[in-house]
């Protein structure tokens, strides 16, 4: 079970071409947390689609590392 302090959290999901996984994950991470990132890195796939209707904010950043995605994950969620 999840504490209920960990609602106050903001998640960020950086993700290409993840498709059940991202589905799956994005759920969940509904279920916990007051807001949802999703920072797509270029999806060819119907991630970007699926992330815009299920995710409170999408971005997208097309970097060479997950590192560097973070950035405007973390930007979004606390603007």
């Amino acid at each position: 079970m999840i504490p209920s302090s960990s609602k106050n959290v903001p998640i960020v999901v950086i993700g290409r071409n993840e498709g059940d996984r991202l589905k799956r994950c994005l759920r969940a991470a509904m279920k916990t947390a007051t807001m949802v990132v999703y920072v797509d890195s270029g999806s060819a796939d119907a991630s970007v689609a699926y992330g815009d209707q299920r995710a409170a904010m999408l971005s997208n950043s097309i970097h060479r590392n997950r590192s560097a995605q973070r950035v405007p994950g973390m930007k979004t969620s606390h603007s």
